[in-house]
């Protein structure tokens, strides 16, 4: 990510790919999108996520037919904690 406003400068095979939080389409110009709004860029849809609940993220650089016109230019899934992740690391954590 970078440049004024931030821009992501990656792309994978040409375009920006989509993103999916938890399996949901999180930005593309159709289908179900997170928060409802269509056409989010991939910077929108990263900043909008908080890294501490974040489990893991997998990069897919090629076509993913299943995602039909969105999938053109690979995905970044990201996989968030479940709740009981999420609660037991705020246990572990303590201000000093």
């Amino acid at each position: 990510i970078v440049g004024s406003p931030p821009n992501v400068s990656v792309s994978l095979r040409g375009g920006e790919p989509l993103v999916l939080i938890n399996g949901v389409p999180a930005n593309g110009s159709t289908g179900t999108m997170l928060g409802g709004s269509s056409g989010r860029s991939v910077y929108d849809v990263l900043e909008s996520v908080n890294v501490f609940n974040i489990e893991r993220i997998e990069v897919v650089r090629r076509l993913v037919p299943m995602y039909g016109d969105l999938g053109r230019n690979g995905l970044i899934s990201i996989i968030l904690k479940s709740g009981d992740q999420i609660q037991q690391g705020l246990n572990n954590f303590t201000l000093k």
